[in-house]
């Protein structure tokens, strides 16, 4: 990939040369020259190489910089920058006559992650603490409600706080709403439900 960069950086072939080296087109948004002349200036490429899950278990890397890459997406990418990141994916909607559309990533994804034809949500874990949320230590917040937490505490019954503390903590709600998501009967109870929106979590019992 970093030959790649330094390539098209380089690169005085024509623009319709490079567009098919390349393998992208052209798009009123972007200036071609003015891309690799930003790109050529960069001290540290390599640090803007980041690894992105195309399809599940299969991993690629991409150049995410502004001068390539526009996308409304990218405030939710930022948060998947780094090491130590952890995400729900799934489908807003299915096409199939089954729900399997859902799976984990610890990287930034691709739009079609998840499915062929539908685009893939992403659900991180943490937040940083500039996106709000429940403060942790870390400089990061769990991307979970304080009225989702509450409701987990009444359908478990968990009165103390230090119950909720050690029972209701990220990643065990995190692998718990990823289990509902694999469970059979879930997937045939709300399989309606399940091709028109995103999934929704029922909650836990006793």
């Amino acid at each position: 990939m970093a030959e790649r960069v330094h390539g098209f950086a380089s690169s005085r072939a024509s623009e319709a040369a490079i567009y098919e080296a390349f393998d992208f087109g052209p798009s009123k948004r972007f200036d071609l020259r003015e891309a690799q002349k930003e790109v050529a200036q960069l001290r540290q490429p390599k640090k803007f190489i980041r690894p992105i899950l195309h399809r599940p278990f299969d991993q690629r890397y991409v150049f995410f910089h502004p001068s390539l890459v526009w996308s409304m997406s990218r405030p939710m990418a930022d948060q998947m920058e780094g090491e130590g990141h952890l995400a729900l994916v799934a489908t807003r909607q299915v096409t199939r006559p089954q729900f399997e559309h859902a799976f984990v990533s610890r990287n930034m994804i691709e739009i079609k992650a998840c499915s062929h034809d539908r685009n893939t949500q992403i659900f991180p874990l943490f937040l940083h603490a500039r996106s709000g949320g429940l403060a942790l230590s870390g400089g990061a917040s769990a991307n979970i409600s304080p009225s989702s937490l509450a409701q987990f505490a009444v359908s478990l019954n968990l009165t103390s706080k230090t119950q909720q503390r050690d029972v209701l903590k990220p990643v065990s709600i995190f692998n718990y709403a990823y289990a509902v998501l694999y469970s059979p009967a879930y997937r045939l109870r709300y399989f309606e439900f399940l091709q028109k929106r995103v999934p929704q979590n029922s909650l836990p019992r006793e």
